[in-house]
C-alpha cells in the first residue's frame, strides 16, 4: 500500500533517478537505527516514484539467543549463519538492482567480517572456524555503489538497543561488547575500498507513523539528508 506520508519534490526525483541500478547498503552498530532508516528510505523514494526496496537483515531468534547466552559455544555457528543469509541478501539486491531499481541493504559483508574477526579475537572462534570462516566470505561479491556508515557512541547505540525490548539482546549484550565491536569496525572500514558516507547517528531522530500506527519512519528531512549526501558523494 502506497504511504501518503511526504510530498513528491521534482528536484530530488531528478536528482535521485540517478541512484537506479545501485546498491547501497546502511552499516553500523547493533541498535544504532539502520532499519528504521532502511524502512524510511524504501518509503520516502517509492512514495516519489522512483523503485526501491529494502533487504532487512536475516534474523534466526532461536540461535541469536543462543549464542548471546553462550557465545564460546555457537560464536561459529551463529556467524556461518548469518554469511549464508548475507550472501543470498545480497544476491537479492543485486537482482532487484538490475532491473533499475534501488537496493538498500541492512549490513554489508565487511560488516559481517568485522563480527567474526571480533570472535576470532576474543577467542570464540578456532583457528581451524576462522580459516574456514576467511574462505567462505567473497568481500567482493555484489559490490556496493556506497556503505552509509551510521556513526554512533557505543553508549547510545547501546541504550537504543535496550529499548526496543528484546529481552535475550538486553540480558546478554553488555557495553563492552558494544565498545569492543565499534573498534573492530574502525579497523575494518578505514581499509575499505568502497565509497563511505560517514553520518553523525547520536542525535534522536523525529519519527512518525503511518495510518496503521504501527509502522514507524523518519521524517522527510532525514530521508531528504541521507539521500542527498549520498548523491554527493556519488556524483560530485
Amino acid at each position: 500500500m502506497s504511504l501518503q506520508l511526504w510530498k513528491s519534490e521534482g528536484e530530488n526525483i531528478r536528482k535521485f533517478r540517478s541512484f537506479r541500478g545501485n546498491i547501497i547498503i546502511l552499516e553500523g552498530l547493533i541498535g544504532v537505527g539502520k532499519t528504521t532508516l532502511g524502512y524510511s528510505l524504501e518509503a520516502y523514494l517509492n512514495q516519489i516514484g522512483l523503485s526501491a526496496k529494502f533487504f532487512p537483515e536475516f534474523k534466526n531468534v532461536g540461535l541469536l539467543k543462543q549464542y548471546i547466552n553462550d557465545m564460546k559455544r555457537y560464536a561459529y555457528t551463529f556467524q556461518i549463519a548469518m554469511l549464508m543469509a548475507r550472501l543470498e541478501i545480497y544476491r537479492q539486491a543485486d537482482a532487484f538492482a538490475k532491473t533499475g531499481g534501488i537496493s538498500i541493504i541492512d549490513r554489508s559483508l565487511p560488516g559481517d567480517y568485522t563480527f567474526a574477526k571480533m570472535q576470532k579475537e576474543q577467542h570464540r572462534f578456532t583457528n581451524d572456524e576462522w580459516l574456514v570462516y576467511k574462505r567462505l566470505i567473497p568481500l567482493n561479491l555484489s559490490e556496493p555503489n556506497c556503505i552509509v556508515m551510521l556513526n554512533c557512541d557505543p553508549i547510545v547505540a547501546f541504550e537504543r538497543m535496550k529499548t526496543r525490548g528484546e529481552k535475550s539482546e538486553i540480558s546478554g549484550y553488555t557495553l563492552e561488547y558494544f565498545q569492543q565491536l565499534n573498534t573492530y569496525y574502525q579497523q575494518t572500514f578505514n581499509d575499505i575500498s568502497h565509497p563511505i558516507i560517514i553520518i553523525d547517528w547520536n542525535k534522536s531522530r523525529q519519527c512518525i507513523v503511518d495510518g496503521s500506527n504501527v509502522n514507524r519512519f523518519l521524517d522527510i528531512e532525514t530521508c531528504q539528508y541521507v539521500l542527498n549526501a549520498i548523491w554527493k558523494k556519488l556524483y560530485l
